[in-house]
Protein backbone atom coordinates (compact mmCIF):
# COMPACT_ATOMS: atom_id res chain seq x y z
CA UNK A 1 0.00 0.00 0.00
CA UNK A 2 2.94 2.29 1.01
CA UNK A 3 4.90 1.61 -2.52
CA UNK A 4 1.77 2.19 -4.49
CA UNK A 5 0.79 5.84 -2.83
CA UNK A 6 4.55 6.63 -3.89
CA UNK A 7 4.07 6.28 -7.32
CA UNK A 8 0.82 7.65 -7.48
CA UNK A 9 1.81 10.64 -5.89
CA UNK A 10 5.15 10.52 -8.33
CA UNK A 11 3.48 9.61 -11.31
CA UNK A 12 0.92 12.72 -10.72
CA UNK A 13 3.78 15.14 -10.13
CA UNK A 14 5.45 14.28 -13.13
CA UNK A 15 2.12 14.61 -14.93
CA UNK A 16 1.42 17.43 -13.45
CA UNK A 17 4.83 19.22 -14.43
CA UNK A 18 4.62 18.27 -18.26
CA UNK A 19 1.12 19.51 -18.33
CA UNK A 20 2.27 22.72 -16.63
CA UNK A 21 5.32 22.51 -19.28
CA UNK A 22 2.88 21.82 -22.06
CA UNK A 23 0.73 24.36 -21.65
CA UNK A 24 3.45 27.60 -20.25
CA UNK A 25 5.33 26.67 -23.72
CA UNK A 26 1.52 27.42 -25.50
CA UNK A 27 0.95 30.16 -23.88
CA UNK A 28 4.58 31.11 -24.89
CA UNK A 29 4.02 30.78 -28.72
CA UNK A 30 0.81 31.93 -28.36
CA UNK A 31 2.38 35.19 -26.91
CA UNK A 32 5.15 35.43 -29.46
CA UNK A 33 2.07 35.31 -32.72
CA UNK A 34 0.42 38.06 -31.05
CA UNK A 35 3.28 40.05 -30.55
CA UNK A 36 4.35 40.01 -33.81
CA UNK A 37 0.63 41.25 -34.76
CA UNK A 38 0.64 43.42 -32.76
CA UNK A 39 4.14 44.61 -33.85
CA UNK A 40 2.79 44.88 -37.56
CA UNK A 41 -0.01 46.91 -36.30
CA UNK A 42 1.73 49.10 -34.53
CA UNK A 43 3.82 50.12 -37.02
CA UNK A 44 1.31 49.95 -39.31
CA UNK A 45 -0.72 53.08 -38.51
CA UNK A 46 2.45 54.74 -37.03
CA UNK A 47 3.89 54.44 -40.80
CA UNK A 48 0.05 55.33 -41.75
CA UNK A 49 0.00 58.33 -39.87
CA UNK A 50 3.84 59.23 -40.69
CA UNK A 51 2.63 59.13 -44.40
CA UNK A 52 -0.70 61.09 -43.85
CA UNK A 53 1.30 63.90 -42.65
CA UNK A 54 3.91 63.95 -45.39
CA UNK A 55 0.97 63.82 -47.85
CA UNK A 56 -0.75 67.06 -46.10
CA UNK A 57 2.81 68.52 -45.61
CA UNK A 58 3.82 68.18 -49.17
CA UNK A 59 -0.22 69.36 -50.47
CA UNK A 60 0.09 72.10 -48.43
CA UNK A 61 3.59 73.33 -49.60
CA UNK A 62 1.83 72.66 -53.28
CA UNK A 63 -1.13 74.98 -52.92
CA UNK A 64 1.11 77.35 -51.18
CA UNK A 65 3.55 77.51 -54.29
CA UNK A 66 0.69 77.64 -56.57
CA UNK A 67 -0.81 80.51 -54.59
CA UNK A 68 2.96 81.74 -55.04
CA UNK A 69 3.05 81.54 -58.74
CA UNK A 70 -0.45 82.30 -58.75
CA UNK A 71 0.87 85.81 -56.80
CA UNK A 72 3.11 86.51 -59.57
CA UNK A 73 0.31 86.82 -61.97
CA UNK A 74 -1.55 88.78 -59.81
CA UNK A 75 1.31 91.35 -59.23
CA UNK A 76 1.95 91.50 -63.00
CA UNK A 77 -1.31 91.10 -64.99
CA UNK A 78 -1.46 89.32 -68.60
CA UNK A 79 -3.88 92.18 -69.69
CA UNK A 80 -1.34 94.55 -68.49
CA UNK A 81 1.30 93.64 -70.40
CA UNK A 82 1.60 94.45 -74.15
CA UNK A 83 5.18 93.64 -75.06
CA UNK A 84 7.89 91.07 -73.40
CA UNK A 85 10.12 93.86 -73.02
CA UNK A 86 13.41 93.77 -70.79
CA UNK A 87 11.19 95.90 -68.15
CA UNK A 88 8.53 93.52 -67.97
CA UNK A 89 10.99 90.48 -67.93
CA UNK A 90 12.77 92.18 -64.90
CA UNK A 91 9.78 92.69 -63.37
CA UNK A 92 8.51 88.72 -63.50
CA UNK A 93 12.25 87.79 -62.60
CA UNK A 94 11.94 90.10 -59.03
CA UNK A 95 8.71 88.75 -58.68
CA UNK A 96 9.78 84.94 -58.58
CA UNK A 97 12.93 85.50 -56.80
CA UNK A 98 11.13 87.44 -53.99
CA UNK A 99 8.72 84.15 -53.93
CA UNK A 100 11.89 81.82 -53.92
CA UNK A 101 11.77 80.62 -57.26
CA UNK A 102 15.04 80.39 -59.41
CA UNK A 103 12.99 79.54 -62.28
CA UNK A 104 10.39 81.28 -64.43
CA UNK A 105 9.33 80.51 -68.09
CA UNK A 106 6.77 81.18 -70.34
CA UNK A 107 4.99 77.93 -72.44
CA UNK A 108 3.01 78.56 -75.50
CA UNK A 109 0.31 75.88 -76.46
CA UNK A 110 2.73 74.23 -78.71
CA UNK A 111 4.87 73.71 -75.74
CA UNK A 112 7.80 76.38 -76.42
CA UNK A 113 9.50 77.80 -73.90
CA UNK A 114 9.96 81.00 -73.04
CA UNK A 115 12.58 81.32 -69.80
CA UNK A 116 12.24 84.24 -68.08
CA UNK A 117 14.70 83.66 -65.30
CA UNK A 118 16.83 80.15 -64.51
CA UNK A 119 18.63 78.03 -66.80
CA UNK A 120 17.05 75.87 -69.39
CA UNK A 121 14.75 73.12 -68.51
CA UNK A 122 13.65 70.25 -70.28
CA UNK A 123 10.16 69.10 -68.82
CA UNK A 124 9.30 65.24 -67.85
CA UNK A 125 6.06 64.13 -69.31
CA UNK A 126 5.78 67.23 -71.81
CA UNK A 127 2.49 65.43 -73.13
CA UNK A 128 0.76 65.36 -70.20
CA UNK A 129 2.15 68.63 -69.04
CA UNK A 130 0.83 70.37 -72.20
CA UNK A 131 -2.41 68.50 -71.96
CA UNK A 132 -3.22 69.86 -68.36
CA UNK A 133 -2.22 73.54 -69.46
CA UNK A 134 -4.13 73.76 -72.30
CA UNK A 135 -7.16 72.32 -70.44
CA UNK A 136 -6.80 74.87 -68.08
CA UNK A 137 -5.59 72.98 -64.98
CA UNK A 138 -2.75 73.10 -62.46
CA UNK A 139 0.22 70.89 -62.63
CA UNK A 140 3.36 69.95 -60.47
CA UNK A 141 6.00 68.21 -62.43
CA UNK A 142 9.59 67.87 -62.41
CA UNK A 143 12.53 69.17 -64.97
CA UNK A 144 15.96 68.45 -65.97
CA UNK A 145 18.39 71.85 -65.93
CA UNK A 146 21.42 71.27 -68.61
CA UNK A 147 24.16 70.36 -65.75
CA UNK A 148 22.15 67.48 -64.60
CA UNK A 149 20.22 69.70 -61.39
CA UNK A 150 16.49 68.45 -61.35
CA UNK A 151 13.85 71.02 -60.64
CA UNK A 152 10.38 70.76 -58.86
CA UNK A 153 8.03 72.71 -61.46
CA UNK A 154 4.91 74.19 -60.67
CA UNK A 155 2.62 75.47 -63.53
CA UNK A 156 -0.29 77.57 -63.91
CA UNK A 157 -2.71 77.80 -66.55
CA UNK A 158 -1.83 81.43 -68.18
CA UNK A 159 -3.51 82.73 -71.36
CA UNK A 160 -5.26 79.88 -73.28
CA UNK A 161 -7.98 78.35 -73.25
CA UNK A 162 -9.85 81.26 -70.89
CA UNK A 163 -7.91 84.49 -71.97
CA UNK A 164 -4.55 86.36 -73.78
CA UNK A 165 -2.05 86.18 -71.52
CA UNK A 166 1.47 87.06 -71.75
CA UNK A 167 2.73 88.00 -75.07
CA UNK A 168 5.32 85.69 -76.36
CA UNK A 169 8.31 86.18 -79.36
CA UNK A 170 6.88 84.67 -82.68
CA UNK A 171 3.24 85.58 -81.89
CA UNK A 172 2.86 82.07 -79.86
CA UNK A 173 -0.03 81.78 -77.75
CA UNK A 174 0.79 81.78 -74.08
CA UNK A 175 -1.01 78.73 -72.04
CA UNK A 176 1.31 78.75 -68.64
CA UNK A 177 3.47 80.41 -65.97
CA UNK A 178 6.04 77.71 -64.67
CA UNK A 179 8.05 78.67 -61.69
CA UNK A 180 10.55 76.07 -60.47
CA UNK A 181 12.97 75.34 -57.21
CA UNK A 182 16.05 72.92 -57.07
CA UNK A 183 13.98 69.28 -56.07
CA UNK A 184 16.47 69.43 -52.95
CA UNK A 185 14.52 72.07 -51.32
CA UNK A 186 11.29 69.66 -51.41
CA UNK A 187 13.84 67.28 -49.27
CA UNK A 188 14.62 69.84 -46.77
CA UNK A 189 10.63 71.18 -46.31
CA UNK A 190 9.83 67.48 -45.98
CA UNK A 191 12.14 66.56 -43.61
CA UNK A 192 13.37 63.64 -46.43
CA UNK A 193 17.41 64.66 -45.85
CA UNK A 194 17.95 63.86 -42.03
CA UNK A 195 19.49 61.34 -41.80
CA UNK A 196 19.70 60.53 -38.01
CA UNK A 197 15.97 59.50 -37.68
CA UNK A 198 14.95 56.40 -37.33
CA UNK A 199 12.38 56.95 -40.30
CA UNK A 200 13.50 57.25 -44.00
CA UNK A 201 11.09 58.63 -46.75
CA UNK A 202 11.60 58.70 -50.71
CA UNK A 203 9.27 59.88 -53.11
CA UNK A 204 9.41 57.99 -56.31
CA UNK A 205 8.16 57.69 -59.94
CA UNK A 206 5.70 55.21 -61.53
CA UNK A 207 8.08 53.09 -62.90
CA UNK A 208 10.32 52.81 -59.20
CA UNK A 209 12.95 55.46 -60.13
CA UNK A 210 13.81 58.23 -57.40
CA UNK A 211 12.28 61.60 -57.23
CA UNK A 212 13.78 62.50 -54.05
CA UNK A 213 15.56 59.99 -51.18
CA UNK A 214 17.16 61.00 -48.37
CA UNK A 215 20.13 58.23 -47.97
CA UNK A 216 22.75 57.39 -50.41
CA UNK A 217 21.02 54.61 -52.12
CA UNK A 218 23.16 53.59 -55.02
CA UNK A 219 20.70 52.25 -57.37
CA UNK A 220 17.98 54.84 -59.27
CA UNK A 221 15.33 52.22 -58.74
CA UNK A 222 13.12 52.35 -55.80
CA UNK A 223 11.85 48.73 -56.88
CA UNK A 224 15.57 47.41 -57.41
CA UNK A 225 16.77 48.64 -54.25
CA UNK A 226 13.93 46.79 -52.27
CA UNK A 227 14.84 43.47 -54.84
CA UNK A 228 18.17 43.59 -54.59
CA UNK A 229 17.87 43.94 -50.45
CA UNK A 230 15.63 40.95 -50.65
CA UNK A 231 17.86 38.61 -52.76
CA UNK A 232 21.25 39.88 -50.50
CA UNK A 233 18.93 38.43 -47.35
CA UNK A 234 17.19 35.06 -48.98
CA UNK A 235 14.22 36.25 -49.28
CA UNK A 236 12.53 33.76 -51.50
CA UNK A 237 9.27 35.83 -52.19
CA UNK A 238 10.78 39.12 -52.76
CA UNK A 239 9.75 38.87 -56.78
CA UNK A 240 5.57 38.78 -55.64
CA UNK A 241 6.37 41.52 -52.94
CA UNK A 242 7.91 43.48 -56.09
CA UNK A 243 4.59 42.93 -57.94
CA UNK A 244 2.32 43.74 -54.98
CA UNK A 245 4.58 47.17 -55.04
CA UNK A 246 3.98 47.67 -58.39
CA UNK A 247 0.62 47.20 -58.68
CA UNK A 248 -0.19 49.68 -55.66
CA UNK A 249 2.03 51.93 -56.94
CA UNK A 250 0.23 51.97 -60.67
CA UNK A 251 -3.24 52.04 -59.34
CA UNK A 252 -1.98 54.63 -56.68
CA UNK A 253 -2.86 52.84 -53.36
CA UNK A 254 -1.95 52.29 -50.28
CA UNK A 255 0.32 49.45 -49.48
CA UNK A 256 2.74 47.90 -46.43
CA UNK A 257 5.01 45.35 -46.57
CA UNK A 258 7.70 44.04 -44.46
CA UNK A 259 10.50 44.07 -46.39
CA UNK A 260 14.80 43.81 -45.93
CA UNK A 261 16.63 46.68 -46.20
CA UNK A 262 20.59 46.68 -45.29
CA UNK A 263 20.10 43.27 -43.23
CA UNK A 264 17.94 43.66 -41.31
CA UNK A 265 13.72 43.25 -41.95
CA UNK A 266 12.04 46.87 -41.96
CA UNK A 267 8.43 48.23 -43.09
CA UNK A 268 7.49 49.97 -45.89
CA UNK A 269 4.34 52.02 -46.48
CA UNK A 270 3.26 53.49 -50.05
CA UNK A 271 1.10 55.93 -50.53
CA UNK A 272 0.21 58.01 -53.11
CA UNK A 273 1.15 61.97 -52.94
CA UNK A 274 -1.81 64.46 -54.21
CA UNK A 275 -1.49 66.47 -57.20
CA UNK A 276 1.34 64.39 -58.77
CA UNK A 277 1.91 61.08 -60.25
CA UNK A 278 4.27 59.91 -57.27
CA UNK A 279 3.89 57.87 -55.02
CA UNK A 280 5.76 58.61 -51.03
CA UNK A 281 7.53 55.34 -49.46
CA UNK A 282 8.13 55.60 -45.91
CA UNK A 283 11.19 52.84 -44.78
CA UNK A 284 10.97 52.05 -40.68
CA UNK A 285 13.22 50.00 -38.82
CA UNK A 286 11.55 46.60 -37.47
CA UNK A 287 14.32 45.84 -34.89
CA UNK A 288 13.47 48.99 -32.18
CA UNK A 289 9.98 47.78 -32.09
CA UNK A 290 10.71 44.11 -32.17
CA UNK A 291 13.09 44.60 -29.55
CA UNK A 292 10.90 46.15 -26.97
CA UNK A 293 7.99 44.13 -27.96
CA UNK A 294 10.67 40.81 -27.22
CA UNK A 295 11.42 42.45 -24.13
CA UNK A 296 8.38 42.86 -23.04
CA UNK A 297 7.51 39.13 -24.15
CA UNK A 298 10.29 37.63 -22.70
CA UNK A 299 9.32 39.69 -19.50
CA UNK A 300 5.79 37.67 -20.06
CA UNK A 301 7.40 34.47 -20.33
CA UNK A 302 9.74 34.83 -17.45
CA UNK A 303 6.71 36.03 -15.20
CA UNK A 304 4.47 33.54 -16.25
CA UNK A 305 7.28 30.70 -15.68
CA UNK A 306 7.96 32.37 -11.70
CA UNK A 307 4.23 32.08 -11.85
CA UNK A 308 4.43 28.27 -12.74
CA UNK A 309 7.57 27.56 -10.75
CA UNK A 310 5.72 28.99 -7.46
CA UNK A 311 2.21 27.26 -8.45
CA UNK A 312 4.58 23.79 -9.08
CA UNK A 313 6.20 24.46 -5.43
CA UNK A 314 2.65 24.90 -3.86
CA UNK A 315 1.71 21.87 -5.02
CA UNK A 316 4.83 20.07 -4.59
CA UNK A 317 4.55 21.56 -0.74
CA UNK A 318 0.88 19.99 -0.27
CA UNK A 319 1.75 16.63 -2.55
CA UNK A 320 4.29 16.49 0.44
CA UNK A 321 1.55 17.19 3.41
CA UNK A 322 -0.17 14.99 1.69
CA UNK A 323 2.22 11.89 1.92
CA UNK A 324 3.14 12.64 5.28
CA UNK A 325 -0.22 12.88 6.54
CA UNK A 326 -0.92 9.71 4.74
CA UNK A 327 2.40 8.00 5.91
CA UNK A 328 1.30 9.25 9.76
CA UNK A 329 -2.58 8.10 9.26
CA UNK A 330 -0.89 4.43 7.76
CA UNK A 331 1.05 4.39 10.68
CA UNK A 332 -1.72 4.76 13.19
CA UNK A 333 -3.79 2.44 10.97
CA UNK A 334 -0.87 0.05 11.00
CA UNK A 335 -0.91 0.40 15.27
CA UNK A 336 -4.96 0.34 15.78
CA UNK A 337 -4.84 -2.69 13.71
CA UNK A 338 -2.21 -4.34 15.40
CA UNK A 339 -4.17 -3.03 18.75
CA UNK A 340 -7.86 -4.94 17.30
CA UNK A 341 -5.60 -7.52 17.02
CA UNK A 342 -4.49 -8.01 20.27
CA UNK A 343 -7.64 -7.03 21.86
CA UNK A 344 -9.20 -9.70 19.91
CA UNK A 345 -6.85 -12.67 21.13
CA UNK A 346 -7.14 -11.35 24.55
CA UNK A 347 -10.58 -12.11 24.25
CA UNK A 348 -9.98 -15.22 22.72
CA UNK A 349 -7.70 -16.37 25.32
CA UNK A 350 -10.36 -14.66 27.76
CA UNK A 351 -13.18 -16.88 26.80
CA UNK A 352 -11.06 -20.24 26.44
CA UNK A 353 -9.98 -19.21 30.26
CA UNK A 354 -13.30 -18.46 31.21
CA UNK A 355 -14.90 -21.40 29.66
CA UNK A 356 -12.04 -23.23 31.67
CA UNK A 357 -13.40 -21.60 34.66
CA UNK A 358 -17.05 -21.80 34.52
CA UNK A 359 -16.70 -25.56 34.65
CA UNK A 360 -14.72 -25.33 37.56
CA UNK A 361 -17.52 -23.45 39.79
CA UNK A 362 -20.54 -25.87 37.94
CA UNK A 363 -18.25 -29.23 38.50
CA UNK A 364 -18.28 -28.20 42.28
CA UNK A 365 -22.01 -27.22 42.51
CA UNK A 366 -22.96 -30.74 40.57
CA UNK A 367 -20.66 -32.68 43.15
CA UNK A 368 -21.57 -30.91 45.71
CA UNK A 369 -25.16 -31.41 45.17
CA UNK A 370 -24.59 -34.60 44.94
CA UNK A 371 -22.81 -35.16 48.05
CA UNK A 372 -25.31 -33.76 49.73
CA UNK A 373 -28.03 -35.85 48.60
CA UNK A 374 -26.20 -39.20 49.25
CA UNK A 375 -25.57 -37.42 52.85
CA UNK A 376 -29.16 -36.20 53.31
CA UNK A 377 -29.72 -37.60 56.74
CA UNK A 378 -25.88 -35.88 58.14
CA UNK A 379 -27.41 -32.05 58.81
CA UNK A 380 -23.81 -31.50 59.37
CA UNK A 381 -22.26 -31.99 56.09
CA UNK A 382 -25.61 -31.25 54.56
CA UNK A 383 -24.93 -27.71 55.43
CA UNK A 384 -21.35 -27.65 54.94
CA UNK A 385 -21.74 -29.03 50.98
CA UNK A 386 -24.62 -26.14 50.98
CA UNK A 387 -22.25 -23.71 51.65
CA UNK A 388 -19.69 -24.63 49.45
CA UNK A 389 -22.29 -24.51 46.50
CA UNK A 390 -23.24 -21.26 48.11
CA UNK A 391 -20.03 -20.19 47.56
CA UNK A 392 -19.34 -21.90 44.00
CA UNK A 393 -22.91 -20.00 42.98
CA UNK A 394 -21.44 -16.74 44.12
CA UNK A 395 -17.92 -17.56 42.05
CA UNK A 396 -20.10 -18.41 39.10
CA UNK A 397 -21.84 -15.45 38.94
CA UNK A 398 -18.64 -13.63 39.29
CA UNK A 399 -17.30 -15.01 36.33
CA UNK A 400 -20.15 -14.40 34.49
CA UNK A 401 -20.10 -10.70 35.38
CA UNK A 402 -16.68 -10.57 34.62
CA UNK A 403 -17.89 -11.77 31.03
CA UNK A 404 -20.48 -9.46 31.22
CA UNK A 405 -17.35 -6.29 32.34
CA UNK A 406 -15.89 -6.96 28.68
CA UNK A 407 -18.75 -4.52 27.18
CA UNK A 408 -17.48 -2.45 30.05
CA UNK A 409 -13.97 -2.53 30.14
CA UNK A 410 -14.04 -1.28 26.65
CA UNK A 411 -16.73 1.81 27.04
CA UNK A 412 -14.97 2.70 30.09
CA UNK A 413 -17.74 2.14 33.03
CA UNK A 414 -16.31 -0.67 34.65
CA UNK A 415 -16.72 0.14 38.73
CA UNK A 416 -15.29 -1.63 41.25
CA UNK A 417 -17.03 -2.96 44.56
CA UNK A 418 -14.79 -2.48 47.49
CA UNK A 419 -15.13 -4.03 50.71
CA UNK A 420 -13.31 -5.62 53.51
CA UNK A 421 -13.01 -9.41 53.54
CA UNK A 422 -10.37 -12.23 54.50
CA UNK A 423 -7.84 -14.06 52.31
CA UNK A 424 -7.80 -16.49 54.91
CA UNK A 425 -11.40 -17.27 53.83
CA UNK A 426 -10.92 -16.58 50.22
CA UNK A 427 -8.41 -19.38 50.10
CA UNK A 428 -10.63 -21.96 52.03
CA UNK A 429 -13.43 -20.99 49.50
CA UNK A 430 -11.08 -21.86 46.72
CA UNK A 431 -9.70 -24.99 47.70
CA UNK A 432 -13.41 -25.77 48.84
CA UNK A 433 -14.31 -25.39 44.95
CA UNK A 434 -11.01 -27.24 43.47
CA UNK A 435 -10.58 -30.11 46.08
CA UNK A 436 -13.76 -32.52 44.79
CA UNK A 437 -12.58 -32.12 41.22
CA UNK A 438 -8.85 -33.32 42.11
CA UNK A 439 -10.90 -35.85 44.90
CA UNK A 440 -13.13 -37.33 41.61
CA UNK A 441 -9.71 -38.13 40.12
CA UNK A 442 -8.42 -39.67 42.97
CA UNK A 443 -6.04 -36.78 43.86
CA UNK A 444 -4.72 -34.90 46.84
CA UNK A 445 -5.04 -31.11 47.15
CA UNK A 446 -4.04 -29.21 50.33
CA UNK A 447 -2.97 -25.74 50.97
CA UNK A 448 -1.36 -24.62 54.10
CA UNK A 449 -0.89 -21.26 54.94
CA UNK A 450 1.83 -19.75 57.10
CA UNK A 451 2.80 -16.38 57.97
CA UNK A 452 0.00 -14.04 56.98
CA UNK A 453 1.26 -10.80 57.96
CA UNK A 454 -2.25 -8.96 57.19
CA UNK A 455 -5.25 -11.65 56.61
CA UNK A 456 -7.91 -8.86 56.28
CA UNK A 457 -7.60 -6.62 53.01
CA UNK A 458 -9.85 -3.95 51.07
CA UNK A 459 -10.90 -4.78 47.77
CA UNK A 460 -13.18 -6.57 45.17
CA UNK A 461 -13.86 -9.84 46.91
CA UNK A 462 -15.90 -11.19 43.58
CA UNK A 463 -13.12 -10.05 41.20
CA UNK A 464 -10.35 -11.24 43.58
CA UNK A 465 -11.58 -14.65 43.69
Amino acid sequence: MYKKTIWFLGVSFVGLLALCIGVFSAITNLMGRQNNAALNQVVGTYMEGMSTHIQHHFETMTSTQMIQVGGIVQAIPPESVTALDQTTRERLKRAAAYRGFVHLALYSTEGEAEVLCGEDVALENKEIFLVSMNSGDKLVTLGTTAGGEMMLLYGISVGYPNDVGYPMPGGQRCTALVAGFPIKQLSDALSLGVDNTLIFTHIIRADGSFVAKNTDIPPDSCYDWIRGNGRDYGLEDIDDTMAELRQAVETRTEFSMVVPIGGEMRHAYCAPLPNTEWTIVTVMPRGVLDETLTTLGNQRVWTALAGCSIIMLAMLAIFLGYFRLSRQQMVELDKTRQKAERANQAKSEFLSNMSHDIRTPMNAIVGMTAIATTNIDKPDQVKDYLRKITFSSRYLLSLINDVLDMSKIESGKLTLDMELISLREVMDNIVSIVQPQISAKKQVFDIFIQDIREERVYCDGVRLN
